[in-house]
């Protein structure tokens, strides 16, 4: 087993609690996201947090090109919203800390 995959997993779990914090009204700015992520991302661990960012605005994609239901379409492009925030805000965090976050 690869010694990145339980960060990886908690790393897709923290985003899919965002978004769905998100959705539900508790989340309501970038700021509480940016928060969340200084608090939650280990120092140096930026690049794969980003490759998971990755890979689930991949999934989310292929969801939103798939013959899914208006009610599903409507949930996926929020979902895309909620993804395109935490990607600013993460944007932000490495900025803010970019020795801290990004392993360049």
């Amino acid at each position: 087993m690869d010694l990145c995959e339980p960060m990886r997993d908690r790393y897709l779990e923290l985003i899919a609690q965002i978004v769905t914090d998100t959705l539900k009204g508790n989340i309501r700015s970038k700021e509480q996201i940016y928060h969340t992520l200084s608090e939650k991302i280990d120092a140096g661990t930026g690049e794969l947090f980003e490759r998971c960012l990755q890979t689930y605005a991949e999934d989310l994609q292929t969801q939103l090109t798939s013959d899914i239901d208006e009610l599903q379409q409507a949930k996926a492009t929020r979902k895309q919203r909620a993804l395109t925030t935490i990607q600013g805000a993460m944007g932000t965090v490495a900025k803010a800390k970019p020795g801290q976050y990004l392993t360049s």
